[in-house]
């Protein structure tokens, strides 16, 4: 099993509630379940290491339990919450039919609980989340009535619940995007802007860090819907901070809320608008020249936290104009040492074909996600003249058989023993279309610009690069689905 790693709490989707009881917990299934007999003692709770050991050895009841026990004694503890969160999540993740069940069981438990505890109500919101995402036979509606129920737990006002009401609220308004019904949507992102503004007044710096974190909640769910709204709450935003950055000294929730609003702002113009990004960073870098004396010697750490983020952030645009500049520029000729489940090809050979060079790697979870894609492309597009080619490196991997995926070794392996490993990925995933491996030393993916990875190039009949694109994500596959079509005669 892949190696575990905990992401910060609430970093995607919800969080949960769950009221303990000192009943037997037990499930159907041999892969997940294991009973266990409610403890006569409640025991200490599991420690971190000992929920990411359970978690890589599936042995989710054992961690459930164990957790159960520990909010029974102590149902206000918030770093039990946190792991009951992870396990939960990690269940949710595990896509078999035992663990959907064992999901509805712990819902159904928690959402029954009464007068749950903070620990209680973060489980529940996990258990929300994980069964938002995997159950594929709810509706819209059941959906809607499940964040309704989370919502009646996360009712008042205990600031240590606010993320988990806020996260509900999210994924709230996705969902009614998704069906299209926006007027709702609007009115719960309003509503949240309309809250975060009652003591903006006063201009307090814990006010500002409330407002900014509203804008860039109604900018990340709703700028696409709503870009003219979400562009006059940005400047609102803007100004606001602007104004409190001016003072001689700065209170460190009005830096973070400062940086952070441009930061975030500049990475997504990073993609749309250059000029408008590279403008951003100006102001970022001019800030972090007084910085240092608004904040204190105290917070140095997060002043350089900043400044290599605004560093990063320029190499990315330096890196965007570079890709801009190819587009209708003759396509750099393929530098391939092997092929994979294809005869060797040059782009020359290629002419009257359209050409989608996919920049990626084994070790790389982005990329997999554009596979689905890929698959799709191949089979609509394939017999209409477009030719997808996989570009790689060796990165030191070979195939496990037993564990049915590839694993990094140390020692150097040899190129047939990779190219091996390649063939089985391919097959693993279903994957239709050939690949390529460069060679060590090769700069063929500096020829075209690949500083990240999932990198996508699209070329047309003659030879010209006509579309380059970074990352996973509907908006990238969606760019390059429309091209595919322009570009092969519709």
């Amino acid at each position: 099993m892949s190696s575990v790693s905990f992401r910060p709490l609430f970093c995607q989707g919800f969080v949960a509630v769950v009221c303990m009881s000192a009943l037997v917990i037990s499930w159907g299934g041999p892969a997940i379940a294991q009973e266990k007999e409610s403890a006569a003692v409640v025991a200490e709770p599991p420690t971190r290491d000992e929920i990411i050991t359970m978690i890589r050895e599936r042995r989710f009841a054992d961690g459930l339990q164990r957790l159960d026990d520990a909010l029974v004694a102590s149902p206000n503890d918030y770093s039990v919450g946190v792991l009951y969160y992870n396990l939960v999540m990690a269940i949710g993740n595990d896509k078999s039919d035992d663990s959907l069940a064992m999901l509805r069981s712990i819902l159904q438990r928690h959402q029954e609980a009464s007068n749950p505890g903070v620990g209680n109500v973060i489980a529940l919101a996990a258990a929300t989340e994980s069964i938002l995402l995997r159950d594929e036979s709810l509706s819209l509606e059941d959906k809607l009535a499940l964040l309704d129920r989370l919502d009646e737990k996360t009712v008042g006002g205990n600031s240590m619940l606010e993320m988990p009401r806020r996260t509900a609220m999210n994924r709230r308004v996705m969902l009614l995007l998704s069906a299209d019904r926006k007027e709702e949507a609007l009115a719960k992102l309003e509503a949240l802007v309309t809250e975060s503004k009652a003591d903006l007044a006063g201009k307090s710096p814990t006010a500002i860090a409330k407002f900014v974190t509203a804008v860039q909640t109604f900018q990340s769910l709703g700028g696409t819907a709503f870009p003219e709204r979400a562009a006059e709450l940005m400047a609102e935003a803007q100004n606001a901070t602007s104004e409190a950055f001016a003072a001689e000294q700065v209170d460190p929730l009005v830096m973070n809320a400062f940086f952070m609003l441009r930061l975030s702002h500049a990475n997504m113009l990073a993609r749309t608008d250059i000029d408008r990004a590279e403008k951003l960073l100006n102001e970022l870098g001019e800030a972090l020249e007084s910085a240092p004396t608004k904040v204190g010697e105290q917070n140095a750490r997060a002043v350089d936290g900043y400044a290599r983020s605004v560093q990063q952030l320029r190499s990315r645009v330096a890196a965007t104009k570079k890709i801009n500049a190819m587009i209708g520029t003759e396509a750099p000729e393929i530098d391939a040492e092997h092929f994979v489940a294809g005869e060797p090809v040059s782009l020359a050979d290629l002419r009257g074909k359209v050409v989608l060079i996919d920049f990626w790697a084994v070790w790389c979870g982005p990329c997999i996600i554009t596979f689905p894609h890929l698959i799709e492309w191949h089979e609509k597009y394939a017999d209409k003249g477009l030719v997808i080619l996989g570009a790689t490196r060796f990165y030191g991997y070979r195939w496990d058989e037993e564990a049915g995926r590839a694993v990094r070794v140390e020692e150097e392996i040899p190129a047939e023993q990779e190219l091996a490993m390649l063939e089985k990925f391919r097959e693993s995933h279903g994957l239709k279309h050939p690949f390529f491996v460069t060679p060590a030393q090769s700069d063929f993916q500096a020829a075209y610009g690949v500083t990240g990875i999932p990198h996508a190039v699209l070329i047309d009949k003659a030879g010209k690069i006509q579309m380059i694109r970074v990352g996973s994500g509907e908006a990238n596959a969606k760019d390059l689905e429309a091209k595919i079509e322009e570009l092969l005669g519709g």
